[in-house]
């Protein structure tokens, strides 16, 4: 056995067997066997002599120990783990690293495994502790920090007779304590923390501990009470028990032992009781750490009379209530006490402070003290440092009180509300290192002499606070500093270069959330020793000049985001070389990455250019970021393939987002798939891009560290099922929502998952037609929290058993589905729901009565657009936490519950179903809710039950309410949308409704109203007024022009007069424009050529007359792109760190704003969610004179153009050709002449087409293409018009066709006989009727008859001639 592991050890080279070649002749090898044998029998003798001579000094160490190490080595090889490196290169073990052996018997004392290696994290080394027995004189054996994950047997200290020290920490050893202790009396330090072991500590196992001193179990998992684990250890000095699961209390029985205890640590259990329990009879205790338990309730003053010797006091983080004095008496010993994260409150009194002559250290913080700073801090002489932090301390702090803080280092107030400026707190601080001031309501700035005595200061944090000024008033003379925080703060201006002289030694720079201007390299000049910049969230602007950044070589943190950065990337970056975090995210840069610059930062670990405008592919560089461990790209315009060998090493990577941008090709899963790779994953984002493909099975298998997996709004086809993730036993968030072609298997089949996830969503699937319990993936997702299967094609009754079998389910959202049958849910519910969305499905019957019982924590519950019948329930009422209720178009009946709504509801939408009765407020004691809809309903009465504070938005349009508006409508200054749209209101529109100075929308339409239009709009803040449909009288006020943010006016089919205003302001928002319907008068004013972002125009059916001003052709009149913010539609019951439930007026404003527009020859009535996407004229019905401007033509983007029944002249303009967008062209009515431009046949999408009723004359446009759809009715009441769809056909060449070109000999005589019949009937009817008006009428009648004929006749007359020009023209 000895010779074969020497051999196999020490010569392993030279005990290689030869081997004779076969093709040698025989006097050869006999040669060969002889040197063979001889080489063989050298190497045995020199074997034996080792082992014959291991007593000789050239081998101090024993076999028997040196066999033992070389089996650990070879445990340590076994198990995939590093040996250390002189191990076995020698005979004696005693030089090998980490072992220490006797200089007498040189047997092994000390044997040292930890931090030898940086060993595999993945490894699992299950250790045989038996090969330590060997080692008979070992003293101390430290196994820390090297990851065994298990023993092979239960550890017999009792073996080791002289061992003292033993360390297993920080490795992964798990289940109960696996050591036995009998008999064991030698041992003074064992440590165990940091493991996962778990259950109860036996009394009876650490009996033989008669001699230990230093206990150390923290970090582990055991539970049970404290007292069994630590009976007869009566020499122990220190006890740590830190971030266990320990509980109950500490009885003092046990503690009778503990004389000598020194340091007890029993601090992040579970602990419970009151403190005066745990501290009996401790006389010798140092230091006493109860932090992070639940221990509550007051000190006695009795049970601190022993503690002379404490000097420590740590009770952080617990339940401790009370004033701080109780706290506190007789502690003369005290250098440190931590009373933080408690309950405490009320003023600290002088007397309590009087024995705290030697304290150093006093924290305080996270409680909740009142009262100035000055009370806290007199006759605290010895005081290194003081933590005050997240109180609600207030006013400033007076010189007088810190005149005895000489020894001061660290001063921490930040969290406070302490007001004031600073240099009132600085004064006299002259040992100060550290000085915390953020978070509280400080303002001012700071003056050059304060920081005179700031020589020593090293960190300074003044953020959070209210700041003015400049920076280079902050920074003078603290030539010490290393940090700087002014974050959150309202600096502006620029840093002046003279201000950084003496920031030789500042390492970081916070400037967060400023108002800081100019250019970046302004900033950066001469910071040598800075290792992070923090310039985010500011108005920097400018390009990315590298020469102010070139100079600081040992930069690691670099954050210029949420900026106005503009240009490329430079490639001059890449001389960051010590960069390891790096974030240009939410500014304007532009151009690709630069693959050079990325390439020379290899030590980056955070790389964020997320919210720009970047394009161009994904960089290949990537792939030599090793060490990179957060990518966010996301948000930007890159595009192509994602090729898989980028990411295929980066093993360091955790989050990956490269969502949001234009990546698109069959996106390749293989480095997802292989083990090796990417095994460090947990966020992936890849959500809102084009990607295409399967995604096949099994391909993320090797994301075993995955958590959150986002593939929404893709391209993704094929089938897919959830065996995919077998193996991701982390994964807690899969989002594979819309992708519309891809067919999701919720039948699970076979598989056992064994993820449990938390969040899933399917929106916008193809998921399985029904959800059935006893197959569903989802039935096996216990621990699942959110669930969205919204907008699938789901059938099948209503699945009970979601409710059921996910009993930790708190969001549900099941919207747009074909889900049907009654409401209802299991018996005995138990359920912790918050948010439901059912809506949009076909449920029926009723609500069931007790669901405010069923679900009493519910917060949002939308039931809207199902088939529900009935009355509501008055169990609503009982949901306390309800915050949302929308049962909106349904068929319930009945009138609403008196109890009806919670104390928190703040949005009841009963919108659309037969509700009747009185207008009133249910359970008015609770208040109203901000946002109440009740349209679409039966309701009677007024609106004065119902207007109270603090109403924000009130919708009652049609139903049936009556009365006038109340002037106390003024009263409810909260509301920020009204509509009272299609009732039976009547009486004057009250001028107080101009006191709701926050009013966004106001909807008056369809009643009966009477009066003036109110003047008096003061609020910046409307959007949209609409008094459509009433007998309002009057004239347009000029004011409502200029209201800043005004986007929709409808004051259409009223009786109001007078002209259109010109005092029109600049820059108005006004999209949306309707007067039709009135009695308005003069001609159309230049000024409305201002409101530039007016895409809908509608001045019909009034009196204006006048020209058409040219300077429309100059308007966008553009479709809106993004809308208004306030009309756009703000997204369903949805998905983000927790659902979102839409309560404000945003979405509203799209479903009440009404427009009535003539369009394509018919009326409707537009939404603005619509109209957002019209740009439509309409000038018709006027008085309107003139030629049609050519520039008209210059709206490329109309949809509409309606100036049909004027008075218009003219040529109808060849431009038109150009509005490529036109649906409706009409132009009817008018008195426009010459021919119809043939290049109008170049409109594509034109749809209704009407030129009727003209002096046209010529050829009909091509009939083809949109022209083919169109009949006689688009052309008829033009004489001289001719050609399809007219009976009347044009020649080859577009003349018109006229019978007299065949017989042209006959063309003089026709012309002759033509006009001598028309003087004739001229001549005849004229005098016929003035001889009949002279018998039987005479005076002004006389004349207004003869006006009247004249009128006609010649307009007879003209088309006549007309007629025979174009005759004439012909024959040319």
């Amino acid at each position: 056995m000895l010779l074969y592991e020497l051999c196999k050890d020490e010569m392993r080279s030279k005990c290689v067997l030869g081997t004779m070649p076969y093709n040698i002749h025989s006097p050869m090898r006999n040669w060969y066997h002889f040197v063979t044998y001889s080489r063989q029998a050298i190497l045995l003798w020199t074997s034996l002599t080792v082992v014959l001579c291991n007593c000789s000094p050239s081998f101090k160490c024993p076999l028997e120990e040196y066999e033992a190490l070389l089996e650990l080595r070879y445990s340590l090889l076994h198990n995939n783990l590093p040996s250390p490196p002189t191990w076995g290169r020698e005979r004696d073990c005693c030089l090998w690293e980490g072992v220490t052996c006797n200089n007498r018997t040189h047997q092994v004392m000390k044997l040292t495994l930890s931090s030898l290696e940086e060993y595999d994290e993945l490894a699992n080394w299950q250790l045989n502790f038996n090969i330590f027995f060997s080692f008979h004189e070992l003293r101390l054996l430290d196994l820390s920090n090297i990851n065994i994950g298990g023993l092979q047997s239960q550890i017999d200290i009792s073996r080791f007779k002289k061992l003292k020290i033993l360390d297993l920490s920080n490795n992964q050893l798990t289940g109960t304590i696996p050591l036995s202790f009998k008999n064991q009396s030698s041992l003074r330090v064992l440590n165990l923390q940091g493991n996962y072991l778990n259950g109860t500590l036996d009394v009876q196992d650490i009996s033989g501990f008669q001699k230990l001193k230093i206990l150390d179990l923290s970090f582990n998992g055991l539970t049970g009470t404290i007292p069994l684990s630590f009976r007869n250890l009566s020499s122990l000095s220190a006890l740590y028990l830190r971030g266990n699961m320990l509980n109950g209390t500490l009885h003092v029985q046990d503690k009778s032992r503990f004389r000598k205890l020194k340091i007890l640590d029993l601090s992040d259990n579970s602990l419970t009781g009151t403190i005066p329990l745990y501290l009996k009879n401790l006389s010798s205790l140092n230091a006493l750490y109860l932090g992070g338990n639940m221990l509550n309730g007051t000190l006695h003053m009795q049970d601190k009379s022993r503690f002379k010797k404490l000097k420590i006091l740590d009770l952080i983080d617990n339940s401790n209530t009370g004033t701080i004095p109780l706290y506190l008496k007789n502690p003369s010993s005290h250098n440190a006490l931590y009373l933080g994260g408690n309950m405490l409150n009320g003023t600290l009194h002088m007397q309590d402070k009087l024995g705290f002559r030697k304290l150093k250290i006093l924290d305080l913080s996270d409680n909740s003290l009142t009262g100035t700073i000055s009370l806290y801090l007199k006759n605290l002489s010895s005081l290194n440092a003081l933590y005050l932090r997240g109180n609600m301390l207030n006013g400033t702090l007076h010189m007088q009180d810190k005149s005895g803080f000489r020894k001061l280092k660290i001063l921490d107030l930040s969290g406070n509300s302490l007001t004031g400026t600073i240099p009132l707190y600085l004064k006299n601080l002259s040992s100060l290192n550290a000085l915390y001031l953020s978070q509280n309501m400080l303002n001012g700035t700071l003056h050059m002499q304060d920081n005179l005595g700031f020589r020593k200061l090293k960190i300074l944090d003044l953020s959070d606070n209210s700041l003015t000024g400049t920076i280079s008033l902050y920074l003078k003379n603290l030539s010490s500093l290393n940090a700087l925080y002014l974050r959150g703060n309202m600096l502006n201006g620029t840093l002046h270069m003279q201000d950084k002289s003496g920031f030789r030694k500042l390492k970081i720079l916070d400037l967060r959330g400023n108002s800081l201007t100019g250019t970046i390299p302004l900033y950066l000049k001469n910071l040598s020793s800075l290792n992070a910049l923090y310039l985010s969230q500011n108005m920097l602007n400018g390009t990315l000049h590298m020469q102010g950044l070139l100079g600081m070589r040992k930069l690691r943190v670099l954050d210029l985001g949420f900026n106005q950065l503009t240009g490329g990337i430079p490639i001059a970056l890449g001389n960051l070389s010590s960069l390891n975090s790096l974030y240009l995210g939410q500014n304007s840069l532009t151009g690709s990455v630069p693959s050079q610059a990325l390439s020379r930062l290899e030590n980056l670990r955070h790389l964020d250019l997320s919210g720009n405008q970047l394009n161009g592919s994904l960089p290949l560089s990537l792939k030599k970021l090793v060490s990179l461990q957060y990518l966010d790209l996301s948000n930007n315009l890159m595009k192509g393939n994602i090729p898989a060998c980028i990411f295929a090493g980066l093993v360091s990577l955790k989050s990956l987002d490269l969502s949001h941008n234009l990546f698109d090709g069959h996106f390749s899963f293989s480095s997802f798939a292989n083990p090796s790779k990417l095994v460090s994953l947990q966020y992936l984002d890849l959500s809102n891009n084009l990607m295409k493909g399967n995604i096949p099975a099994r391909i993320f298998a090797g994301l075993v560290s995955l958590q959150y997996l986002d593939l929404s709004y893709n391209l993704f086809d094929g089938h897919f099922s959830f065996s995919s993730f077998g193996n991701l036993s982390r994964l807690e968030y899969i989002d594979l929502s819309n992708n519309e072609e891809l067919f999701i298997h919720l039948d699970r089949g076979k598989f056992v998952p064994s993820l449990q996830l938390r969040i899933l969503i399917l929106s916008h699937c193809n998921l399985d037609a029904n959800l059935h319990a006893s197959s569903s993936f989802i039935a096996s997702q216990c621990m699942l929290q959110a669930l969205d299967l919204s907008h699938n094609n789901l059938r099948g009754n209503f699945p009970n058993w979601l409710f059921k079998n996910l009993t930790r389910l708190i969001f549900l959202n099941l919207r747009n589905n074909s889900i049907k049958g009654e409401f209802q849910f299991p018996k005995h519910l138990n359920t912790s729901m918050s948010q439901i969305d059912i809506s949009m499905n076909l449920l029926n019957g009723s609500i069931p009565t007790d669901i405010g019982t069923i679900f009493s924590y519910m917060e949002a519950l939308n039931l809207s657009s199902n088939y529900l019948t009935k009355n509501i329930p008055s169990s609503f009422g009982s949901m306390n936490s309800l915050y949302f209720l929308d049962l909106s178009n349904n068929l319930l009946s009945g009138e609403v519950p008196t109890h009806l709504m919670g104390p928190n509801l703040i949005v009841l939408k009963l919108s659309n179903n037969k509700l009747h009765g009185q207008l009133r407020c249910p359970n008015h004691s609770l208040g109203l809710p901000s946002h109440i809809y009740l349209d679409g309903n039966n309701f009677t009465g007024t609106l004065r039950s119902i207007l109270s504070q603090p109403l924000s938005l009130l919708d009652v349009h049609n139903n049936q309410l009556s009365g006038t508006i109340p002037q106390s409508i003024g009263l409810v200054s909260s509301l920020i949308s009204l509509n009272l749209a299609g009732n039976h209101f009547h009486g004057q529109i009250p001028n107080h409704i101009c006191n709701l100075t926050f009013l966004y929308v106001l909807d008056l339409s369809h009643n009966n109203l009477s009066g003036p239009l109110p003047h008096c709009f003061q609020s910046s803040e409307l959007v949209l007024l609409k008094f459509t449909g009433n007998a309002l009288t009057g004239t347009i006020p000029s004011n409502y022009f200029n209201i800043s943010d005004l986007t929709a006016l409808d004051v259409s089919n009223n009786q109001l007069s007078g002209k259109l205003p010109r005092q029109i302001g600049e820059n108005i928002p006004l999209e949306i424009l309707v007067l039709s319907g009135n009695s308005l008068e003069g001609p159309v004013p230049i000024e409305l050529c201002k409101l530039q972002s007016l895409h809908v125009l509608d001045l019909s059916q009034n009196n204006i007359s006048g020209s058409i001003p040219s300077c429309f052709g100059k308007m966008h009149f553009r479709k809106s792109d993004s809308a208004h913010q306030y009309l756009s539609v703000v997204g369903e019951l949805g998905f983000g760190s927790r659902w979102e439930v839409n309560t404000g007026v945003e979405s509203y404003i799209t479903e009440i704003m009404i427009v009535d527009l003539i369009s394509k020859g018919n009326l409707y009535a537009y939404r603005t969610d619509y109209l957002v996407l019209m740009s439509a004229i309409d000038l018709s019905a006027n008085k309107l004179t003139g030629n049609i401007p050519l520039e008209i033509g210059n709206l490329d983007e109309l949809v509409q153009l309606n100036l049909s029944h004027n008075q218009l002249t003219g040529p109808i303009p060849q431009t038109f050709s150009k509005l490529h967008q036109i649906e409706s062209l009409d132009l009817s009515h008018n008195q426009l002449s010459g021919v119809i431009p043939s290049q109008l046949t170049q409109l594509k999408f034109l749809e209704v087409f009407s030129v009727a009723y003209n002096i046209l004359s010529g050829c009909t446009p091509d009939f083809k293409d949109q022209f083919a759809t169109f009949n006689v009715s688009s052309y008829e009441g033009n004489i001289g018009l001719h050609g399809p769809p007219l009976e009347k056909t044009c020649t080859s060449d577009s003349s018109p066709t006229v019978e007299v070109e065949e017989n042209q000999d006959d063309s003089s005589v026709d012309d002759a006989i033509f006009f001598a019949i028309l003087v004739a009937s001229f001549a005849a009817g004229f005098w016929g009727c003035i001889s009949f008006l002279l018998c039987h009428h005479t005076g002004q009648h006389i004349r207004s008859i003869m006006n009247g004929y004249v009128d006609l006749l010649t307009e007879r007359i003209l088309m006549a001639v007309d007629k025979w020009i174009c005759m004439q023209r012909n024959r040319k």
